[in-house]
């Protein structure tokens, strides 16, 4: 990524999650007014005029991937504060919008966003630009994952560094090198026990086939159409037996089947359980 350019992906994500608000069914995965308006094309009347595009089969798979991953993300914060952890860090938060719409449980916690400064200037004038407020327990930090440590760069955030964390890394893993991946596992690893992680990842192309095989490939020329390549894809059995080499206490992979038990049981719209890209949760 040229960190000269706030995120193409940043921009994508934020007007797709818009979307499930204007045409999707109720109730909604995450109730969000805040994105609605909040970056260019995703106001109710440019998400409306627009809605037969915002329903093709590809489109409806990467709503489902990007509400999902929030919500999943949101309720495993949510079972970490009321089990005492104090501090969620958001790594490329992009324009996600959580701390705009906090819930009170989450007012007693220190949110931290991490992001390339490009992309953290898009999302200051965003905000700025509709008059949303930063809330007090809200601090951006700028970086970039390829050149700069975890610990170096929340080393410059005022934060109890012996307080257990948790972490969510949503939508980045597929664009960093094998040694960054890796070197950030480690560094959650010397978190305190109880810290905790979400983070999505890519599945190679063996693994796929059909809409999905087709939406890995379709997104894998965008991005990289846009200067963000993917450059790292996974095997989920390979990854948890990874992770537990490392020396995770715990690791939880939601499969598609539990996505689509937890959350989208009896809904009638078009949202489905995406298989191309998936979750982890893992605890140190």
């Amino acid at each position: 990524m040229n960190n000269n350019l706030a995120s193409w992906t940043a921009h994508y994500v934020s007007l797709t999650r818009a979307a499930h608000q204007v045409l999707d069914g109720l109730p909604k995965i995450i109730d969000d007014h805040i994105v609605v308006g909040l970056t260019i094309g995703s106001s109710v009347s440019e998400i409306s005029e627009k809605a037969e595009e915002f329903q093709s089969p590809i489109k409806n798979l990467a709503r489902s991937l990007f509400i999902l991953r929030s919500r999943f993300a949101e309720d495993k914060l949510k079972d970490s504060v009321e089990r005492g952890i104090k501090h969620y860090v958001m790594l490329g938060a992009g324009l996600e919008t959580f701390a705009y719409r906090q819930p009170q449980w989450a007012e007693q916690i220190k949110i931290i966003e991490l992001d390339h400064p490009a992309s953290q200037k898009l999302k200051r004038e965003c905000l700025a630009g509709h008059q949303i407020d930063v809330p007090n327990n809200v601090t951006f930090c700028c970086v970039d994952f390829e050149k700069t440590t975890l610990d170096g760069a929340l080393n410059n955030v005022n934060m109890d560094h012996h307080a257990p964390t948790f972490f969510s890394w949503l939508g980045v893993t597929q664009y960093l090198s094998a040694e960054a991946f890796y070197d950030m596992l480690k560094a959650f690893l010397r978190f305190p026990k109880g810290s905790a992680v979400v983070f999505s990842f890519v599945l190679v192309d063996e693994l796929l086939d059909g809409l999905n095989l087709e939406a890995a490939q379709f997104f894998a020329r965008k991005v990289a159409e846009n200067g963000e390549p993917w450059l790292m894809r996974f095997t989920p059995s390979r990854l948890q037996e990874q992770l537990y080499q490392l020396g995770f206490a715990k690791v939880e992979h939601l499969r598609p089947q539990d996505i689509e038990q937890l959350y989208l049981a009896g809904r009638s719209d078009q949202l489905t359980a995406p298989i191309f890209e998936q979750f982890m949760y893992i605890e140190v």
